[in-house]
């Protein structure tokens, strides 16, 4: 009998861990709780989280009452989904991205998305209350009918959070406001325990409070659903997946023609069908990309190319060809396949961008006559359509590096060349005559990337 009991505390004692209660959380999680910790950051437009830990942990989207979505945590992943919760602020608050270098945390970073929605610029505010007392603190979150007031005059999410140095304040009991410090303020604003009364002076007194859309669970025995209807609230972050800011791209790297336009030369000397142009095969090609992201795993921007093909000017051997420079301006649209810092966050990532913008495009042309080289120039117009294909490798959140996949196809829509004149000795005059019946080319090419993005 000893024995059964031993065995059985051992395997209650085993599995415990499974099916023990998560850091900071019950078995429902309320939206801004799920905002503030990024729980389940692909189920979004639920009323809340349910959470069933029966095998591992699950947190299902409940809308209307009915289950809509649901992610999954394996029972191994629980304790680092635990100290994910548990550790949070502290771990906001380091100057590292520790989310990211933490190997094990990497594994459940895309079920959830760490965000910092704390703002440190919030004022404090003081509040005599109807007893006569005051308090003064940092606006944490409103609703209509309770403040959160932080017990200090400065809030640190990391240590005052754990240690609930806050306090809550029913809004019937609030007398005045004012977003001075206690008497030193002239400026006060009358509430009385009225509702609308208080929305008017908490406009007037702190409009953004230190949380708004997401908030900590801790401060939920206070303020269960904060109002965002009292202004602006205060702007949010996103730590992962990844920056949010406008992204600037240098590219440099080389294009190989894999259909080149057709072209000829007539000169006074040839058939009437004249001689066909050598295209030259390789094109050097140099880009700046700048981008603004418009939902976390798509972006518009536009991009900005010179595509070189080496000279033909110089060439010593007797040859025909057409050189040509491209100056490209287009606007782009990218969609992330797989975004650096965004589904499992890798360091290595890949993204597609689809390109689509015209090309100005300038020509030089040549031929030659009794061992002489003749070079004339022209200009023309096309659409470029072009496939990208991006691998990267992010150094930090703001740098990455990387290589790039080209396929584009070139339409041509137009051209105009000069012809070239010579004066013969018996006094004619020798020409060269230049045209492009096909415009059309394509490429496949390979460039360096060095993405930079703003904070």
């Amino acid at each position: 009998m000893r024995f059964l009991i031993t065995a059985s505390l051992t395997f209650l004692f085993v599995i415990a861990p499974a099916f023990s209660q998560l850091s900071r959380i019950g078995t429902d999680v309320s939206k801004a709780v799920q905002e503030y910790f990024g729980i389940a950051r692909r189920i979004d437009n639920v009323d809340f989280l349910r959470v069933d830990r029966k095998h591992g942990v699950s947190f299902i989207g409940v809308r209307n009452g009915v289950d809509v979505d649901t992610v999954a945590f394996t029972p191994d992943e629980i304790p680092v989904l635990d100290r994910y919760l548990r550790d949070y602020e502290t771990m906001l608050s380091n100057k590292a991205d520790v989310f990211i270098s933490d190997t094990e945390m990497r594994r459940i970073l895309g079920r959830v998305a760490p965000r910092r929605f704390f703002n440190s610029k919030v004022r404090p505010i003081s509040v005599r209350l109807s007893d006569g007392t005051m308090r003064t603190g940092i606006p944490l979150v409103a609703s209509d009918t309770e403040l959160l007031l932080s017990d200090s005059l400065i809030f640190v999410p990391h240590r005052h959070i754990l240690e609930k140095s806050f306090s809550c304040i029913p809004t019937s009991l609030i007398e005045t406001m004012t977003s001075g410090i206690g008497d030193e303020s002239s400026h006060w604003y009358r509430v009385d325990g009225n509702v609308l009364q208080f929305r008017s002076a908490i406009g007037s007194t702190c409009p953004e409070r230190a949380y708004m859309y997401g908030s900590p669970p801790e401060f939920e025995s206070c303020v269960k659903t904060p109002m965002d209807t009292f202004g602006l609230g205060a702007p949010f972050s996103v730590i992962c997946p990844r920056r949010m800011g406008w992204s600037v791209t240098g590219s440099g790297g080389f294009l190989q023609t894999a259909k080149e336009p057709v072209a000829n030369v007539v000169t006074s000397i040839n058939d009437p069908d004249g001689e066909p142009l050598k295209f030259q095969p390789i094109t050097y090609s140099f880009g700046i990309d700048a981008s603004i992201p418009v939902s976390a795993s798509n972006d518009i921007g536009i991009r900005g190319s010179i595509n070189a093909q080496p000279s033909t000017i110089d060439d010593a051997s007797m040859q025909n060809s057409l050189g040509m420079d491209q100056y490209q301006i287009q606007v782009i649209g990218t969609w992330h396949l797989l975004a650096i810092d965004d589904i499992g966050y890798n360091k290595f990532g890949m993204s597609t961008t689809f390109a689509l913008g015209p090309s100005f495009l300038w020509y030089r042309t040549r031929t030659y006559n009794d061992f002489a080289n003749f070079t004339s120039t022209g200009t023309g117009l096309a659409i470029d359509a072009s496939l990208n294909i991006q691998m990267m490798y992010s150094i930090s959140r703001a740098v990455a590096v990387g290589f790039r996949g080209t396929a584009s196809y070139q339409l041509g829509i137009s051209s105009s060349l000069s012809d070239i004149t010579w004066p013969e000795p018996d006094g004619n005059q020798w020409t060269a005559t230049f045209s492009i019946s096909d415009q059309s080319a394509a490429y496949l090419g390979a460039q360096l990337v060095v993405s930079y993005t703003l904070p």
